[in-house]
């Protein structure tokens, strides 16, 4: 045999290591026997990775009873894995086994990784799942890293193939960050399953081939470096589907031959099954029919060797789907009989297996053929089946039986049920005569009652829309009045207090402010008769809206704060309600002013586009904590961090109101302490909610 084998033997016993390269010349069974007789008592590590079955075997038979063996058996059964039959179950049974008599439990987690993916490739995912998990728990109560990560790759295989990609890709990425970085063997050889699984991936969702064929390269080198021929082999066959769905026929058949080839050298009997799939495709793609037949047969056989449910069940509706392209391209029904009846098999066996993907792709070849046959309203049939097929992916055994139609005998019933329809259209007609009088009769009858039902509805939603504004006039008083009344108690306090001690300069300052919050109360009168009124939008100039209003708040703020206001973009005529708008204006600045320092800066922004008008109030305040932007539109609602600034927790409620009745939108950006941006966005088409309220 031809080859190196690299041994490295550690005695932790006595302290000392040796290294031992041999030509597989030389016979194994002498160089196994110098390892086991040399007097070490503790484990011997051999590199097994890329060693031939055969060698696997010989040393098998010289190895005594220790962790070496166990690592043996899981090489072995890994390999073997992907032609089926009893021979890995055998194999890394005894290797469970032999692992729990010696608490090797490194070897314990492998086996049973192992033992998952035999079970995932025979079809049985529920089995590889648990048997996965159970060599994830083991891992991670040992530390053991790379069990970890073959692990993770066993898991996101099993939701992979059942259609949940977001679970499967957040599996793969743990696999991939356990093993990026490592050099050990094992670890490339998990880190290769990672690569390839994120390539499946991209392939099924969102079908990105080119990213997939990235994926898939990495998984190809990854099987190179550690001399592992099945990664080797599968990324041939990997790259040549990508190479195949990107339309690059003659590159993919490159590779499907060579799948061919390798395989068939070292007995493959999977990845040759997929590799003749691969051929049958492009024959297909190519509408070389009868090639296509030949290959999905040859395909056909191998996986039927292999006993994998999933992979026999794809492969009947691939000759399946290959008969209907034949039928609507000869248009010839024997081609769909011919179909239906591959497709009938690969359905029981999908369901049987519970894959829901493939039974899914299988009826829409099924529907696709009975309906190119117009097989007794087909198309009805179908989707019933289909409907039935999901019901039983719920309930599983209580459905089975019923799943399982014969459609020859459904189509009778349904040609059945045509003529009793028939009949029943006859009686029907001379019932509709008799009825149509009386139908007009009602008919005017039915149009008074639904203009008064009419009136009544549009008499109730005035009734409403007078409540709520009754409720919003009541709080708006409560929390717009707050502000200048405490100004006014304030300045009272201050001269009752101080006046003696107060100048002449200072006594006129004390009176301007009382006469300065007695204007602000008397324009919160004037804006309070507005806001009791009803949503009128009309058109309006919003850009002289909100200079007007920076105008007058510095009038009244004076140099307490820095107030900017900003336009950009061709506003023109928007059309909203003035009123509604100011007031939602007054709510988001006197905001900034109360929770920032003076001196400090505030923004208020107006950009127009075609679409909508953006309207920004910043300021660099104390901000908003992070559990009152859960809920900042609710009413009485106020953040933990005020203090003893006043306030009713209503402001941001009536904001939230108002701009709903623009038909807007309106988000907060805020850190605490960083200061808070809210962004309000009206659509330049007027409309009208009518029915808004806090409730």
């Amino acid at each position: 045999m031809k080859g190196r084998i690299y041994f490295k033997l550690k005695c932790l016993g006595n302290g000392w290591a040796a290294e031992l390269k041999a030509k597989i010349g030389v016979s194994t069974i002498l160089i196994a026997l110098f390892l086991f007789s040399y007097g070490c008592s503790t484990k011997a590590e051999i590199d097994l990775i890329g060693m031939k079955k055969g060698i696997l075997e010989e040393l098998l038979r010289v190895t005594p009873e220790n962790p070496l063996k166990v690592d043996i058996l899981n090489e072995l059964a890994y390999q073997e894995s992907w032609n089926g039959g009893q021979t890995p179950l055998d194999n890394v049974n005894s290797a469970k086994k032999l692992a729990e008599q010696i608490d090797y439990k490194e070897g314990l987690v492998e086996a049973r990784y192992i033992l998952g993916l035999i079970y995932f490739l025979r079809g049985e995912f529920d089995k590889s799942k648990t048997s996965c998990e159970e060599s994830l728990d083991l891992a991670k109560r040992i530390k053991y890293s790379t069990g970890e990560a073959m692990a993770y790759n066993g898991i996101a295989r099993y939701h992979q193939v059942r259609g949940e990609y977001a679970e499967a890709l957040k599996n793969f990425l743990k696999s991939e960050a356990i093993c990026k970085n490592s050099a050990d063997k094992k670890d490339k050889r998990a880190l290769a399953g990672a690569y390839y699984g994120l390539g499946a991936l991209y392939y099924y969702d969102p079908e990105d081939y080119k990213e997939a064929l990235k994926y898939f390269g990495k998984y190809r080198r990854f099987g190179k470096e550690i001399g592992d021929n099945i990664i080797i082999i599968s990324g041939d066959y990997t790259i040549g589907e990508m190479w195949q769905n990107l339309n690059q026929y003659d590159k993919a058949k490159r590779f499907f031959w060579d799948c061919v080839e390798k395989s068939n050298e070292i007995g493959l009997i999977y990845n040759t099954a997929n590799a003749y799939e691969g051929l049958g495709d492009v024959a297909t793609a190519q509408k070389k029919y009868e090639e296509a037949r030949l290959y999905y047969e040859k395909s056909h056989q191998h996986f039927l060797k292999t006993e994998n449910a999933l992979q026999v069940a794809e492969i009947k509706k691939r000759l399946g789907g290959l008969y209907n392209k034949m039928g609507e391209d000869f248009q010839k029904k024997e081609y769909y009989k011919k179909a239906l009846e591959y497709l009938r098999e690969a359905l029981k066996i999908a369901i049987d297996s519970n894959i829901p993907k493939t039974v899914e792709k299988i009826c829409n070849e099924i529907i696709f053929a009975y309906n190119r046959l117009n097989h007794y309203k087909s198309e009805f049939l179908c989707n019933k089946l289909l409907k039935e097929i999901k019901e039983f992916l719920l309930k599983n055994e209580m459905l089975k039986q019923k799943l399982i139609l014969d459609f020859e005998k459904a189509a009778e019933k349904e040609r059945l049920k045509r003529t009793f329809l028939i009949i029943g259209l006859i009686g029907l007609s001379i019932v509709l005569v008799v009825v149509l009088r009386l139908s007009i009769k009602l008919r005017k009858q039915k149009v008074k009652i639904e203009d008064q039902a009419k009136r009544l509805e549009e008499a109730l939603i005035k009734e409403k829309e007078l409540s709520d504004h009754k409720d919003d006039l009541m709080k708006t008083v409560s929390h717009q009045y707050k502000t200048p009344l405490a100004n006014i108690n304030s300045t009272v306090q201050v001269l009752r207090d101080y006046l003696p001690k107060l100048t002449p300069q200072e006594i006129e300052n004390q009176y301007n402010k009382i006469l300065s919050n007695l204007e602000r109360m008397a324009h919160l009168i004037d804006q309070l008769l507005k806001f009791g009124k009803i949503f009128t939008p009309a058109e309006h100039d919003l850009d002289r809206i909100c200079r007007d209003f920076i105008e007058e708040l510095k009038s009244n703020e004076g140099d307490k704060h820095n107030i900017e206001f900003t336009s950009s973009g061709d506003c023109g005529k928007i059309k909203v309600d003035k009123d509604y708008l100011e007031i939602i204006l007054q709510n988001l600045v006197n905001n900034s002013i109360k929770f920032s320092s003076e001196g400090s800066k505030i923004s208020l922004e107006l950009f127009c586009d075609k679409e909508s008008a953006v309207i920004k109030v910043s300021d660099n305040g104390i901000g908003i904590p992070e559990d009152y932007l859960k809920m900042p539109f609710e009413r009485y609602h106020r953040g933990s961090n005020v203090g003893a600034v006043q306030g009713t927790g209503l402001g941001l409620a009536i904001v939230k109101r108002y701009t709903d009745l623009h038909c807007g939108d309106i988000s907060i950006d805020s850190h605490l302490n960083a200061g808070t941006t809210v962004t309000l966005k009206i659509p330049r088409i007027a409309c009208e909610k009518k029915g808004v309220s806090y409730e």
